[in-house]
C-alpha cells in the first residue's frame, strides 16, 4: 500500500477485519457458488471501483464486494489470495503465501465437500 495515503492504509485495515468474516460466512458453500459469487464481485467492482476509490454512492457496494470476492477466492484459488499484502486462504491460520497450503479442502474444512465445476464457454 505504498503511496496509497492514508486511504490505502483505511483500505488495507478494513479488509484485514472484514475479509475473515466473509470467510466464515461462505466456507461451507459449493465451489460452484463461490465461483458466481466471485464474478458477481468482480462486475460490481468493475461497475462501481472508482466510487470505492473516489468517493460515491455505490462505494460501500463496491467495498463489500471487494471483500466478498476476495474471500470467495481465497477458499477456491490453490494458495490462497494476496492483495495490497495481505494473505486470505481456506486455512485459517495462514498468514504466508509462501506457506505450504493444502490442496485438499476437505483438509481444512471437513463440512465442505470438494467437487468439480464445469465451465462452459471453452476457447475457440
Amino acid at each position: 500500500m505504498t503511496g496509497q495515503g492514508h486511504r490505502g492504509v483505511v483500505l488495507g485495515e478494513t479488509l484485514r477485519f472484514t475479509v475473515p468474516f466473509h470467510i466464515a460466512e461462505v466456507r461451507d458453500r459449493p465451489v460452484a457458488w463461490l465461483v458466481g459469487e466471485a464474478k458477481r464481485a468482480a462486475t460490481i467492482l468493475a461497475t462501481h471501483g472508482d466510487d470505492m476509490q473516489f468517493g460515491g454512492k455505490h462505494s460501500g457496494e463496491a467495498f463489500n464486494a471487494l471483500a466478498r470476492g476476495l474471500a470467495c477466492a481465497a477458499l477456491v484459488a490453490d494458495g490462497g489470495v494476496t492483495y495490497a499484502g495481505l494473505h486470505w486462504c481456506r486455512d485459517p491460520l495462514c498468514r504466508d503465501p509462501a506457506a505450504d497450503h493444502p490442496v485438499d479442502v476437505d483438509a481444512v474444512y471437513s463440512s465442505r465437500p470438494v467437487e468439480d465445476v464445469a465451465v462452459g464457454g471453452g476457447l475457440p
